[in-house]
């Protein structure tokens, strides 16, 4: 997540190296996958530009322990066959009167 204006001047120094009025120059990220594509706290320059790094511990928003140590799992990358299973349990057809459909990650 950026600030609004640096977000601007990124799209706009992208355009002017690629010369061109498409915002970021057409430049389009790949998704972060199995495809050999780094996480940015993995790029070399991340610890000399990042000098302080926090790791949040307190969860708010979910009060099922269960369920919290299933998004750890997930979080560190080792989700047990328990906790896969009960995830994909969850899956459910929602419907939605406005008409406007959810999004997908």
């Amino acid at each position: 997540m950026v600030d609004g204006d640096l977000f601007d001047k990124i799209a706009q120094v992208g355009s002017r190296l690629k010369s061109t009025t498409k915002p970021f120059g057409g430049i389009q990220l790949p998704p972060v996958g199995k495809s050999g594509v780094k996480f940015a706290f993995e790029a070399k320059l991340w610890s000399e530009t990042i000098k302080r790094t926090f790791n949040l511990t307190k969860v708010f928003r979910q009060t099922d322990q269960k369920f919290v140590n299933m998004l750890n799992e997930m979080r560190f990358g080792c989700l047990s066959a328990t906790s896969i299973a009960r995830f994909r349990s969850l899956a459910r057809n929602i419907e939605y009167d406005d008409g406007l459909g959810p999004t997908e990650l």
